[in-house]
């Protein structure tokens, strides 16, 4: 969750790295406008080697050159992003869920939330 404009994309990195070094897997680095803020359009392979869960409120997300596509989009949070802001059969607040896209399947998300993204 690299949200914090006060951690920079060093310590990001050296995060993820240890992350990596200790569970022998890559971490999922979720991250919105501070990622592309910080990035710009500079090319990171080590970040790359990461899956991106892009939060960008819109129906029209931008992501950094860095990733041809991000695994996961959240596209609404705290009623803010276009609709739906709410999921039949899940009670939320006043402001509603925080709602990502995928860009497969099911059972494609399901294999790739375990065991990592099935292209690399």
């Amino acid at each position: 969750d690299h949200e914090d404009s006060d951690v920079p994309l060093d310590d990001a990195k050296a995060f993820l790295a240890r992350i990596r070094e200790k569970a022998r897997r890559s971490a999922v680095l979720y991250s919105g406008h501070l990622i592309k803020e910080q990035l710009g359009d500079a090319a990171d392979e080590f970040l790359a080697s990461h899956r991106l869960w892009l939060s960008h409120y819109s129906a029209n997300p931008v992501w950094p050159a860095n990733w041809a596509a991000p695994w996961l989009i959240q596209f609404t949070g705290d009623g803010v992003g276009p609709t739906p802001h709410n999921v039949p059969g899940i009670v939320a607040g006043n402001a509603g869920l925080d709602i990502d896209h995928y860009d497969g399947t099911a059972e494609q998300l399901k294999a790739e939330w375990v065991n990592g993204s099935a292209t690399g």
